[in-house]
């Protein structure tokens, strides 16, 4: 998979799990906590958190990108993902359109997104209306409850073929002291690892409306589905670095 794709995937998939709280319980069966998790998201209206990212390569053993930043998101399908390391990268997301933007590049790629997701990976979460159980095929992660550091682990298989094929399995990892989703986890294909941590998280607090909308300056070249130099094409990829890339948008190995 395009690594530029996949990470938009992530974030938008990554979405669905950022607003999942219930109250700390021990000895939960399996659909206690997927109940607790989706009555919680189902309640959440906006979400707000610092992140993490990793993209770990199992053929170099190392991780090829590594970024932080933040994120805003409000329902039905408001997000800003700002990456602040190891360059400021942005992505906003208002409805149906994603601008994913560069401000030191001046550059800017306008998608629907339906063109920056996978055909059939399940959208409706991003909308408030997402289902957990129709969607995805869930069990605790190598069907233990509860890990040695005290964590729930589940695994997330998308129902739908085309989807599990280009997302593989997800991985969330639950606090049990308040619920939380504190990690995601994405393999590819290839078996590269797209890992993501959260902190400093709020939930319910207000966030207008305007914070998810933007236009691009007048020095900002515009690629995608306004441009009329490329409809369709994405700004070439910058050469492959020796050293490991940022998790900011330069293209892995």
């Amino acid at each position: 998979m395009n690594y530029e794709i996949g990470k938009r995937l992530l974030i938008c998939l990554t979405l669905m799990a950022l607003p999942m709280m219930a109250r700390a319980e021990v000895n939960l069966t399996l659909d206690q906590v997927v109940d607790k998790l989706q009555a919680n998201y189902d309640q959440a209206k906006t979400y707000t958190a610092a992140f993490r990212q990793e993209i770990v390569s199992p053929s170099f053993g190392r991780a090829l990108n590594e970024g932080a930043g933040e994120i805003k998101y409000r329902k039905p399908g408001r997000m800003v993902w700002k990456y602040e390391k190891p360059e400021l990268h942005i992505y906003i997301l208002d409805g149906n359109t994603l601008w994913d933007y560069y401000p030191g590049e001046k550059r800017a790629l306008h998608l629907t997104l339906d063109q920056a997701m996978v055909e059939n990976v399940p959208k409706a979460f991003l909308f408030g209306m997402g289902k957990l159980r129709q969607e995805f095929e869930i069990s605790f992660h190598a069907g233990r409850p509860v890990e040695a550091d005290g964590t729930i682990k589940l695994d997330l298989a998308p129902r739908n073929d085309q989807a599990r094929a280009a997302l593989g399995t997800l991985i969330f990892t639950v606090d049990p002291r308040d619920f939380l989703v504190r990690e995601v986890e994405m393999t590819d294909a290839l078996g590269n690892l797209n890992h993501l941590w959260f902190d400093k998280v709020k939930l319910n607090a207000p966030l207008d409306a305007k914070q998810f909308q933007w236009s691009p300056p007048k020095d900002v070249k515009v690629f995608g589905v306004e441009s009329e130099e490329s409809e369709s094409q994405e700004p070439k990829a910058a050469p492959k670095p020796e050293a490991p890339a940022p998790a900011g948008g330069k293209t892995a190995p």
